[in-house]
C-alpha cells in the first residue's frame, strides 16, 4: 500500500441513484498520521459520512483532516456533516438541497466539542462535487486548517466543492497564510 492513499474513515458507492452513508453518532477520536500510511482522517467518494463530534487531524504531512470528492462512475454528491443540526419539515423529515436529494440542509453547529487541525479538500481525479459541513460550539471547540482545494484535476475536473462552518458560543477558527 502507497503511504499517501490510506484514509482513517474511507467510504465509496460506485452506483448511481443510491447512496451509501456511514452513520457515527457519537464522538471520534481520528488521527491522519502520514508516518502511519494514513493522509486523510476522513474521507468521502460520491457517498455520505456523518459524525457527531470529537477530535479528527492530519498530521505529520497528512493531506486532510477531511475529503470529499465526486467519482468516475456516478453523478453523486459526496457528503461529510461533522456535529451539525439537519433542517426538519413540518413532518419531521430532514429536508433536502432541491437540485441535489443526497445533500441534507443545515440548520448550524451541533452541541458537541468538536476539534479539527488539518484542511478540507473537495477536490479529487474524479472531480469534486463534494459539500463538507462542520458545527463547532463552544470556546473549547475549534477548526485549525484551511479549505486547501476547491477545483477538481485529472480527467474529469467536475464542479466546485463547498465547506460550510457554523460556528456559536466562542469557539474558533485558525486559517493559515
Amino acid at each position: 500500500m502507497y503511504k499517501e492513499h490510506g484514509a482513517g474513515i474511507k467510504t465509496m458507492n460506485g452506483v448511481s441513484d443510491v447512496r451509501s452513508k456511514v452513520v457515527i453518532t457519537g464522538m471520534v477520536d481520528i488521527v491522519a498520521d502520514l508516518n502511519t500510511c494514513n493522509n486523510e482522517a476522513i474521507s468521502a467518494v460520491a457517498s455520505t459520512v456523518d459524525i457527531g463530534g470529537g477530535n479528527i487531524q492530519a498530521i505529520n504531512g497528512a493531506w486532510a483532516a477531511i475529503r470529499a470528492y465526486g467519482e468516475f462512475v456516478t453523478e453523486n454528491t459526496s457528503v461529510v456533516n461533522v456535529n451539525v443540526v439537519k433542517q426538519m419539515d413540518e413532518n419531521g423529515n430532514v429536508k433536502v438541497d432541491p437540485n441535489d436529494p443526497f445533500v441534507e440542509l443545515i440548520a448550524g453547529a451541533g452541541d458537541n466539542k468538536t476539534t479539527i487541525y488539518g484542511d478540507f479538500v473537495t477536490n479529487g481525479g474524479m472531480g469534486t462535487r463534494g459539500h463538507i459541513s462542520v458545527g463547532l460550539n463552544g470556546k473549547d471547540s475549534y477548526w485549525t486548517g484551511n479549505y486547501a482545494d476547491n477545483r477538481g484535476y485529472g480527467v474529469t475536473q467536475g464542479q466546485e466543492g463547498k465547506v460550510s462552518l457554523f460556528m456559536k458560543n466562542g469557539a474558533t477558527w485558525t486559517g493559515f497564510n
